[in-house]
């Protein structure tokens, strides 16, 4: 689990909540406060946006190290297909099942990939 992912999933449910409660004020107030509000929101939708991409970048990242993980551990055991869960196999007996393997391989990957702590 990834830190800075946890920390703009909660940012990002922040915003939500806050950019509700600024449509709900919108929807009540007089024009000077919804003028006010309107900013505010404004500047959530657009703290949103940049929410949304970084957790974007952080999906992909994710996406990329499972990949190259599969791919070092296809390679070391000579697999030449691997199947996603559900997508085209009606059948595979568990030991045809690399999921341990991949995972130990992004944490050693991510290991190798530490930052080096003096």
């Amino acid at each position: 689990s990834d830190p800075d992912a946890r920390g703009v999933k909660a940012a990002k449910t922040e915003a939500l909540a806050a950019a509700r409660v600024l449509k709900t004020r919108i929807a009540s107030a007089d024009r000077p406060e919804n003028e006010t509000a309107g900013r505010e929101l404004a500047r959530r939708n657009a703290e949103l946006e940049k929410l949304n991409a970084a957790e974007e970048q952080h999906r992909q990242r994710i996406l990329s190290e499972i990949s190259r993980a599969m791919s070092a551990v296809a390679s070391r055991q000579g697999i030449d297909f691997i199947l996603g869960a559900g997508e085209g196999a009606v059948y595979a007996g568990k030991e045809y099942d690399i999921t341990e393997e991949v995972l130990r391989e992004m944490a050693a990957m991510r290991k190798r990939n530490a930052p080096v702590s003096r």
